[in-house]
């Protein structure tokens, strides 16, 4: 979504969204969450239309980070997005705009690429180690 003219609002409107739905899923949403459910990012459209946003998920009661399989993130994408009226109502009630963006939710990928990449310079590190040793 391209972005034009005074993008600060834009950028307001994005970060508000961010905390109203973050917010609602967590106190408000109808239906539970397996997962946790982190709001990475939300992209608005300058015209304030359309929204697209993007979550990350973590395995709950885990002791450590692990990851979430890809059935459970598709599972949740699915069952966000079935229910985003309910978060647009809301998202309607709480912030005064003259439209209410019509969101879609999609997973982050870019935190799995981060986490690719962390997890291949760890094994890089621990080979150097070895081989030092």
């Amino acid at each position: 979504m391209k972005k034009v003219g005074d993008g600060r609002r834009v950028q307001k409107v994005e970060k508000e969204i961010q905390a109203v739905v973050g917010m609602y899923l967590i106190s408000g949403f109808s239906e539970p969450l397996d997962v946790f459910v982190t709001l990475s990012r939300v992209v608005v459209s300058a015209d304030l239309k359309s929204g697209k946003i993007y979550f990350t998920v973590l395995p709950k009661g885990a002791s450590r980070v692990d990851v979430v399989d890809e059935d459970a993130i598709q599972e949740t994408e699915d069952m966000l997005n079935s229910h985003v009226s309910e978060v647009q109502q809301h998202i309607a009630k709480e912030l005064k705009l003259r439209f209410t963006p019509k969101i879609r939710f999609f997973h982050d990928k870019s935190v799995d690429k981060v986490r690719k990449v962390d997890q291949i310079l760890s094994e890089i590190s621990n080979q150097n180690k070895r081989d030092n040793d």
